[in-house]
């Protein structure tokens, strides 16, 4: 039996400390998606937030990336000479592709924030959010920032429509 040096525990612990030294976030481009409101928002329990990152500075821009959706497998020959980059953040299978998904990568450790709270434009609640939670997400977010939108998810045929509150 052949093993797979990619899976050896040299490897996995490389792995693991290039997860310890990097921040990864997950944007979507896609709003109204039913199957992303049920896989990530707690099946429409949680709450999407639109931003527009026109505003961040060029330095934080250029750490987003596209996925990019492949049913290509991640192989590599010779895995200890593996070096920490964004591109081994930005693979995912086909299945995928409706995220229409962006991600920040940050390989520093150094800097473990991004500096997104005047880039929120909207929240939108998912259509079975606890009412008090909504309500104190609302209070809360409009003693820091006034100009936020609000709105309520509601199920219209298969796409998710929003409902101005």
């Amino acid at each position: 039996v052949q093993s797979n040096i990619c899976s050896s525990v040299p490897f996995r612990n490389r792995l693991l400390e290039f997860r310890r030294s990097t921040l990864l976030k997950s944007f979507s481009e896609c709003p109204n998606s039913t199957y992303m409101w049920e896989n990530y928002a707690d099946s429409h329990k949680g709450m999407r937030i639109t931003y527009d990152f026109s505003k961040l500075d060029n330095n934080i821009l250029k750490h987003f990336y596209p996925v990019q959706y492949t049913n290509e497998h991640f192989t590599c020959q010779k895995p200890m000479e593996l070096q920490n980059t964004p591109y081994l953040y930005l693979r995912k299978t086909r299945k995928w592709k409706e995220e229409q998904e962006w991600r920040f990568v940050y390989l520093d450790n150094v800097e473990r924030t991004i500096p997104l709270t005047d880039c929120i434009k909207e929240v939108c609640f998912g259509i079975r959010m606890d009412d008090l939670y909504r309500d104190s997400i609302i209070s809360a977010v409009h003693r820091i920032h006034s100009n936020i939108r609000f709105s309520q998810a509601t199920v219209s045929s298969k796409d998710l429509s929003k409902d101005k509150r």
